[in-house]
């Protein structure tokens, strides 16, 4: 599975695309490592790129343009084990 880490002063946001199971997934950390969220938590766990969007939001993380663009490529080239990592101020 592809890994894009969006990294926060709040938090760490890990999402990708998941090539077994053909899902996009996101899993949302506090500094001290406890889970805020995870897609494994809802009865469908594949997610939308809206509904990560959605969740992000929620958190007050704004993914940057290429965070989507790359998650998109992901899910078209069928990725796995690319590990990326954004570092934002907020």
């Amino acid at each position: 599975m592809s890994q894009r880490i969006i990294e926060t002063q709040k938090y760490q946001a890990i999402s990708g695309w998941d090539r077994p199971l053909q899902y996009f997934f996101l899993v949302v950390l506090d500094r001290e490592g406890d889970i805020i969220f995870s897609n494994l938590y809802r009865p469908y766990p594949g997610m939308s790129l809206r509904e990560i969007e959605e969740e992000l939001k929620k958190l007050s993380i704004v993914a940057p343009d290429n965070f989507w663009n790359d998650l998109l490529e992901d899910r078209l080239n069928n990725r796995g084990n690319i590990f990326k990592t954004y570092k934002l101020c907020s």
